[in-house]
């Protein structure tokens, strides 16, 4: 009796823990696909492929930095759960660019490799 007391505390003690193992990432970027020419005014999709992790893990947004005509690309995955499959997904989203300005705009993405790669977009 007294260990299943223990026990039955041992479980409340840690569901009511504030640290519900949700963390934030990067996911890992597996193929990026841009246009090399758009007219200004038009949106162009550019369409990334990924890696989303184990089965807790679940695509949240595409973040993207501006400095200049250079735009930064990530992946954000979000993490819900102590206790997760062992499988790795993949996602494919699409991000909308839509510049202001014409002339050469540069898309920057890091692969899985860890290699930052450059796409180069005309906008006429």
């Amino acid at each position: 009796m007294k260990l299943t007391i223990t026990f039955l505390l041992l479980i409340t003690l840690s569901c009511g823990k504030k640290d519900n193992c949700e963390r934030t990432e990067s996911g890992l970027i597996n193929e990026v696909i841009t246009p090399k020419e758009i007219s200004l005014g038009e949106s162009a999709p550019i369409k990334l492929d990924f890696g989303i992790g184990n089965g807790c893990s679940n695509f949240k947004e595409i973040k993207s930095t501006q400095n200049g005509n250079t735009i930064n690309l990530e992946v954000v995955i979000v993490s819900k759960g102590c206790i997760c499959t062992e499988e790795y997904k993949t996602g494919s989203e699409v991000y909308a660019f839509k510049p202001t300005n014409r002339g050469k705009y540069f898309i920057q993405y890091l692969l899985n490799n860890n290699s930052l790669t450059t796409d180069t977009v005309l906008v006429k």
